[in-house]
């Protein structure tokens, strides 16, 4: 009985041992093969159309990167640092092995003009808070803090129906009581108002702007804040002319 537990002992010690050795075992190979592979990084390559990023500062990112080991620089930190620059929106980062690194950076493409002075992307986000000067052709998006997400996505919505009509939008506009107005470079002011945006819109695009298109020219406004009609106001003539559908 007393060989038998004294069996059991050495053979618990034996199995506790060859665990321990094992796992010992692994832990060298993992940081052996690690310390092989840590080669210095000897080679960048940067991928992207470089539009508006400034080069000169993507290279000061990395100018402490050559020579580290394959495995020892941070990515993650290289990214953001990378994503703070003014026009980049999104980076990618990958390791190839022996010795190089590839970069791909993905520019910020603008779509409008926020409060006269920041840009939007085509997510409605703001990406640059200062200066448009450069972008006289992007249209303007007007309204509260934090309204640029809503009426972005209003611009994106009647866009297609605007490259139908030919027509140059000069701006879209949201007041702090949610009523919309529409201008157009060469044309009147559209009051579309609080209520029934959507549909508002629909039939601004599909009936009023077809029937007087022409006389865009001579009408100072079309007032669109009618059940089911519209108001013109002509820049000749005084008196508004109300047009039922």
């Amino acid at each position: 009985m007393i060989n038998i537990i004294e069996h059991n002992k050495k053979y618990k010690y034996r199995s506790l041992f060859n665990s321990i050795l094992f796992t010992v075992l692994v832990i060298c190979i993992f940081l052996a093969s690690r310390i092989f592979l840590d080669t210095p990084i000897q080679k960048l390559e940067l991928v992207g159309l470089f539009q508006r990023v400034n080069p000169i500062q993507v290279e000061e990112i990395f100018s402490g990167v050559l020579g580290k080991g394959f495995f020892s620089i941070e990515i993650r930190s290289l990214e953001a640092r990378l994503e703070g620059l003014d026009w980049v929106d999104n980076v990618e980062i990958t390791r190839r092995w022996p010795n190089k690194i590839a970069v791909r950076i993905y520019e910020q493409i603008p779509t409008a003009i926020w409060n006269k002075n920041s840009l939007l992307n085509e997510r409605g986000e703001i990406f640059i808070d200062r200066g448009n000067n450069h972008f006289p052709e992007l249209p303007n998006l007007f309204g509260p803090e934090g309204s640029e997400f809503k009426i972005s996505n209003k611009y994106f919505e009647i866009k297609d129906s605007l490259e139908k009509t030919n027509l140059d939008l000069d701006f879209i506009s949201m007041d702090e009581r949610y009523s919309w107005l529409i201008s157009f470079s060469s044309g009147p002011e559209i009051r579309i108002g609080r209520k029934e945006v959507n549909n508002r819109t629909n039939r601004l695009f599909n009936i009023v702007i077809p029937n007087l298109k022409e006389d865009f020219n001579r009408i100072s406004y079309i007032d669109m804040r009618y059940t089911s009609g519209f108001s013109v106001g002509w820049k000749d003539i005084q008196e508004d002319r109300l047009a039922s559908l």
